[in-house]
Parts: structure tokens; C-alpha cells; sequence
């Protein structure tokens, strides 16, 4: 995270510097005055109080900016994603990148298909993986024979979401992706693969097993 184009952690370290160089500045001279005066000053110590939260304030955005960064700030994470198998959809992780939230965060996968009238935060027609745990090393994560809404004997564009997932949350508890965000999680990246959904076939009086062909809709 950056503020005013400098690093949080540059500023966490001018920030420390400055209370230590005032506070060695100030040491002597507050000591004597408070020999002559016997009472204690008060503005070093209200100026070293403002120093010291405003320590903390940086450290609170640094934390919560980690959660914050761009995918493009975070990539790249993912080195495949796609179909291994007709029925297993799946992506790698190099999760060197997130050792940083492994104590505290599990990876999720979740599928859609996309659809121009169908809005992607409240799609309900999504699959989801198990939360896989972020080892430091490549990752797969996969889900079999998802449930998504698929136009038979066409391409389908499949939107493959990468979620890192606060770990007190179950993917159950994820109906549609803006519960990502409700539940403190994160959307790190999500890749689009065509998929050709097999098309449906249908029993003729021979025997035969014939394709059926998409209905077109009908016009108004």
C-alpha cells in the first residue's frame, strides 16, 4: 500500500524515527524543567501521544490494505486455468504470493457461466471448491461436475473466480459473489474459458440417438 506514492512501511519507519529523534531532543531539556518547575510538561507528551497513533493508524492501513491491493498488484497468481477432464473444472495457484495470508485465509474457487442478462455479483447459479489451504507451493484447485447454467450444443464462456476466504467461513455460506466481500473475502482474479456444453439428444423410434438443437427465443 502506498500514500502519497511512498510505501505504508516507509512511512511506519519516518514515523518512529521522528518520536525517537523528538524524544531524545526533548529528553534534557524536560528534565531540567521539570527540576525547576516540579511538574510534568505537557506538550512532549501529547506530541509523542500523536506520534505514537499515528503509528498506529499507519499500521491499521497497512493490515487492511493488504486485503485492499488490486489483482494486478497481486498477479500472477494463477498459471492455468481451464478443463483437465469433460467434467472437472480447475485452475493452478502459485500461492508463493499469499503466504502472507495463509494464517488467516483459505482459497476458493468459484465457477459461472456467463450471461449478458444475468448480473455477475447476484448470479445465483454458481459452483464452488472446497477451501484449499495456502501452502506456499503451486496449488490446484478443481470442481467436479459443477452446476452452472450451460447452453447445450454451444460455447459457454466460464468465469473461473479466484476468492481468498477469511478461514471462520465455509464456501457454503457463499450464494453469490457479492457474499465475497460481505464475508471479508477478496476476488483475486477472474480468468474466462469457452466451454462446449455437450448438446441434448433424444430417442428416435429406431433407436437412434439425435442431437436437439438450442430453441431460439421467440420473438416479441
Amino acid at each position: 500500500m502506498t500514500i502519497l506514492g511512498l510505501n505504508i512501511n516507509y512511512w511506519l519507519l519516518a514515523i518512529a524515527v521522528a518520536q525517537l529523534l523528538y524524544a531524545a531532543l526533548t529528553y534534557h531539556t524536560d528534565r531540567r524543567r521539570m527540576e525547576t518547575a516540579k511538574e510534568q510538561p505537557r506538550r512532549p507528551l501529547m506530541i509523542i501521544g500523536a506520534l505514537m497513533l499515528l503509528t498506529w493508524v499507519a499500521v491499521g492501513f497497512n493490515y487492511f490494505g493488504m486485503r485492499e491491493r488490486a489483482p494486478n498488484e497481486l498477479s500472477p497468481l494463477v498459471d492455468f486455468w481451464g478443463f483437465t477432464r469433460p467434467s472437472t473444472f480447475s485452475m493452478i495457484v502459485e500461492t508463493s504470493k499469499l503466504v502472507e495470508f495463509q494464517n488467516n485465509d483459505r482459497l476458493v474457487l468459484i465457477l459461472r457461466a456467463i450471461h449478458p442478462d444475468v448480473d455477475r455479483m447476484t448470479d445465483v447459479a454458481i459452483s464452488k471448491s472446497t477451501a484449499y489451504t495456502i501452502t506456499g507451493a503451486p496449488l490446484s484447485l478443481a470442481v467436479y461436475k459443477p452446476l452452472l447454467r450451460l447452453n447445450p450444443g454451444v460455447e459457454n464462456y466460464v468465469e473461473f473466480n479466484l476468492v481468498l476466504l477469511p478461514i471462520q467461513f465455509s464456501p457454503e455460506q457463499i450464494t453469490t459473489l457479492s457474499d465475497v466481500e460481505r464475508l471479508g473475502g477478496k476476488i483475486l482474479a477472474d480468468p474466462a474459458a469457452n466451454y462446449m456444453q455437450a448438446p441434448l439428444v433424444q430417442s428416435t423410434p429406431g433407436g437412434n440417438a439425435v442431437p436437439i438443437a438450442p430453441s431460439p427465443k421467440a420473438d416479441n
